[in-house]
């Protein structure tokens, strides 16, 4: 889907910035390197870089890499089939709702991939949505402006609208997005997000030669409850 909204990515992610402390602290702990899966257009890659750290970001989105600060490291690659020769990283990231883009089998995939990269007692964070409260979204049957943007190239103003659909019994928020640009053609993308509670991730951690987890419920470190906003995974 990101190839057709790479441009429009950064910017309606601009004000996403607040689980960079949070990173920068789990990478200080965890040290260097680190991989960053589903990098994107660099959002992290830039503080995690600016900080001191050595950085490698994966994006399977040619389209979305192009746009990475070119000093940065990035490379083109799918992540479940990921074999890099780097195989000694500290920390790999699963930033803000990136690893919903896998269902239950392909993150076992994912997972034994990921450990395959870390070195002996390496970190994986997965940064997710709280599951239960994904659990509970009630279907969108009309589209909804989500949100209003100037594109970065045209300087025209672009409207963000977007619809979903719950299927609880298979996991998944399936979501349709328009963008609706100023005097432009409508561009049209859709993506499924897969969402696993914590016992049954858990149960694919250990799998994968997880042998610890850690659940935070946000980006000050708050205990992983029902409620909370998030569901932040420290794994080793």
């Amino acid at each position: 889907m990101y190839q057709d909204i790479a441009r429009y990515y950064e910017t309606i992610h601009a004000q996403l910035t607040e689980d960079i402390p949070f990173i920068l602290e789990l990478a200080e702990d965890a040290g260097n390197p680190i991989l960053e899966l589903g990098c994107g257009t660099g959002r992290l890659l830039r503080p995690l870089a600016a900080n001191g750290f050595t950085v490698v970001g994966v994006d399977d989105s040619a389209e979305m890499l192009a746009l990475v600060d070119p000093a940065l490291t990035t490379v083109n690659a799918d992540i479940l089939t990921l074999d890099l020769a780097e195989k000694s990283f500290a920390l790999a990231i699963f930033s803000h709702n990136t690893a919903h883009h896998f269902d239950a089998r392909q993150l076992g995939t994912v997972l034994g991939k990921v450990r395959d990269h870390l070195r002996e007692g390496g970190w994986l964070l997965l940064d997710l949505a709280n599951p239960y409260m994904m659990e509970r979204v009630e279907d969108q049957a009309e589209y909804e402006v989500e949100n209003t943007f100037t594109d970065p190239e045209t300087k025209k103003r672009v409207r963000q609208y977007s619809r979903w659909r719950n299927a609880v019994e298979t996991q998944t928020l399936h979501v349709e997005w328009q963008f609706v640009p100023q005097g432009g053609a409508i561009v049209n993308t859709q993506t499924d997000y897969h969402y696993i509670d914590e016992e049954s991730l858990q149960k694919l951690l250990v799998a994968h030669g997880f042998a610890e987890m850690m659940l935070f419920g946000d980006y000050d470190s708050t205990p992983f409850e029902e409620e909370s906003p998030r569901m932040l995974v420290i794994a080793r």
